[in-house]
């Protein structure tokens, strides 16, 4: 359905192209209240074509007909006419209790109609909600804030509001059915994208546990072999000293014949 936005772009767009053809008409010698009427003219075909093309295109995009377009219109103009009223009552009713209850259906009303009003599709899921419940909900709260400011103390007034207390009571459930019937598609296809969710994070879990079991066989293996390592390096290094040990007594063996060798040729 069609929002505020869409009334702000034909406001714009109408304020562009009528000064427009008003300046163009003057540029052609047009006398200036021909000018100024023909600028006026553009500006509501502006405003009524832009209309009329949004709304093509919204009925395009939910794939309704022209009738049943302007039904859920229509329905929509009605159901927020009561919400205006029950809104109004608000401040008209002397209990903290009834003014609770008629904020929170007001609240509710109000959100079945913005969920409507973005998806008309749904309005076919809560068509009671516009038809009976909301029109009796608007009467019956009309009627508890009437008899509710009148300080008669009759036993047939008392058992009147107890009686339209306990109704409304009722239809606060009622609409919160309705609520949950027009949010029923959504819910479904949130729990399709958990189930999806939920299958997807599964099989990837299957295919990282082969991977992990790997790694964690080639950690087992590398703690087995670190004894078997740090034996062969202990290993290294005594033969490494051995060798140290070998040079320093060959060094000493050349020395002494050395010396041996110059004693005897003197």
């Amino acid at each position: 359905m069609l929002n505020a936005g869409h009334q702000i772009l034909r406001i714009i767009t109408a304020f562009i192209i009528g000064p427009i053809v008003t300046l163009i008409a003057i540029g052609f010698n047009v006398p200036i209240l021909i000018s100024l009427f023909g600028g006026v003219v553009c500006f509501v075909m502006t405003l009524f074509i832009m209309k009329m093309s949004q709304r093509r295109g919204a009925r395009k995009k939910f794939n309704l007909t022209k009738s049943e377009y302007n039904l859920i219109e229509e329905q929509l103009e009605e159901a927020n006419d009561t919400a205006r009223q029950l809104s109004s009552l608000f401040t008209k009713v002397r209990s903290i209790k009834g003014f609770r209850q008629l904020y929170d259906m007001n609240k509710i009303a109000r959100r079945i109609i913005n969920i409507v009003k973005t998806n008309p599709q749904k309005f076919y899921r809560v068509e009671t909600f516009f038809y009976a419940h909301l029109p009796s909900i608007g009467e019956l709260a009309d009627k508890y804030v009437l008899l509710a400011r009148e300080k008669m103390k009759d036993y047939e007034v008392k058992l009147a509001l107890q009686e339209t207390q306990l109704a409304l009571d009722n239809y606060q459930k009622i609409l919160n059915d309705d609520l949950k019937e027009v949010l029923a598609d959504d819910i479904e296809s949130l729990k399709m994208e958990l189930d999806f969710a939920k299958m997807t994070s599964a099989r990837h879990s299957k295919k990282s546990e082969p991977l992990s079991a790997h790694f964690t066989a080639i950690k087992q293996q590398s703690k087995q072999q670190e004894p078997e390592q740090e034996a062969f390096e202990k290993a290294l290094q005594h033969y490494a000293e051995a060798e140290q040990k070998i040079e320093l007594s060959k060094k000493k063996v050349m020395k002494s014949n050395k010396i041996y060798h110059i004693k005897n040729l003197n």
